[in-house]
């Protein structure tokens, strides 16, 4: 049996994996076991502030300019690590596995030869992704640590720069189209009125333009008053959040999906940001790129009492989305 690690170790180990970029790590236990896996943003994000200011990268320096939390560092008791699923394919599903570091003796980076291997743990091909996954579900099961199913969809992510994406004119990412036609009054969807609209909705408007217009003409609001508010309906300003384990339910008959609106370009727990439900019928974007948007965005939708636990973080409420889209 090997001794655990301080805390500290770990958590400045971590640290410095972030700042190389290097996400692929090996995680060595108490009784010399390995688990291979990658770190995500949201694992080593609230770690790299450990990093004494002359040491920073002018990459994490900027990071941690935008990484102001009011409320502390959020750091973890467990580390949250993506490994493949047997599957093998890039930007398919794949596994998050919860570490205690109290079980963790050792943990360096973890690096590849090879083209074939430079999207980490998470979308390393096969025979090499079985071999993983049943080395680290063996493991999982043998501490009892959780493992949860992590998809991811599968256009290839090599256009993308490494800013992500930035919309230079408008773009709608999502819309409840059967909500929107219900509160337009009667637009059909290929902009013919057939009810009274009233208001400045003539009998040309097209369920488009409606969207657009209740997009760009609300009142927003600041994310950090919504959860003592009066109010149901919202307009707000944010950066889109995937996490790391999305959650789903249920909701008006449809499959809504749990992501985050952030405040903040840089994500971090302790900040200003709020869980919100999109019905995943009818996203029109694609899934694996929501993460790579790097553009602030305008979300119209109502507050719901409904406490959900996202990031290890519990909240009263959230929004169930109606609109989202960037404006110019």
């Amino acid at each position: 049996m090997f001794e655990p690690l301080k805390t500290e170790i770990i958590d400045n180990a971590i640290a410095r994996i972030g700042m190389e970029g290097e996400i692929s790590i090996e995680v060595v236990l108490l009784n010399g076991e390995i688990i291979f896996a990658d770190l995500s943003l949201i694992t080593y994000g609230n770690y790299l502030h450990l990093i004494p200011e002359n040491e920073q990268s002018d990459e994490v320096r900027r990071f941690l300019e935008n990484f102001k939390p009011e409320d502390g560092w959020k750091i973890r008791d467990s580390l949250l690590l993506f490994f493949n699923s047997v599957d093998g394919k890039k930007h398919g599903a794949s596994h998050v596995i919860e570490v205690n570091k109290k079980f963790i003796s050792g943990l360096r980076s973890f690096s590849f030869a090879g083209d074939a291997f430079n999207l980490g743990i998470k979308n390393i091909p096969n025979p090499f992704a079985t071999v993983i996954y049943n080395n680290n579900i063996k493991i999982a099961t043998k501490y009892g640590f959780t493992v949860r199913n992590y998809f991811e969809m599968g256009l290839s992510e090599e256009a993308i720069p490494p800013e992500g994406i930035h919309f230079e004119k408008e773009e709608i990412i999502f819309v409840d189209w059967d909500f929107i036609q219900h509160i337009a009054g009667g637009i059909n969807s290929i902009g013919v009125s057939i009810a009274n609209l009233g208001g400045s909705y003539g009998k040309q408007k097209s369920l488009d333009a409606f969207v657009l217009e209740k997009l760009r003409n609300g009142t927003y609001e600041q994310i950090k008053n919504f959860f003592n508010a009066k109010e149901t309906e919202y307009h707000f300003e944010g950066f889109f959040v995937v996490p790391p384990d999305i959650q789903n339910t249920n909701i008006e008959g449809e499959r809504c999906l749990l992501f985050i609106c952030s405040e903040s370009s840089s994500f971090n727990v302790a900040g200003n940001w709020i869980p919100i439900l999109v019905k995943e019928r009818s996203l029109s974007y694609p899934m694996e790129f929501l993460s790579k948007i790097s553009s602030g965005l305008k979300f119209y939708g109502e507050l719901k009492q409904m406490p959900v636990s996202i990031c290890d973080v519990t909240k009263s409420a959230c929004i169930l989305c109606r609109i989202i889209g960037f404006l110019t």
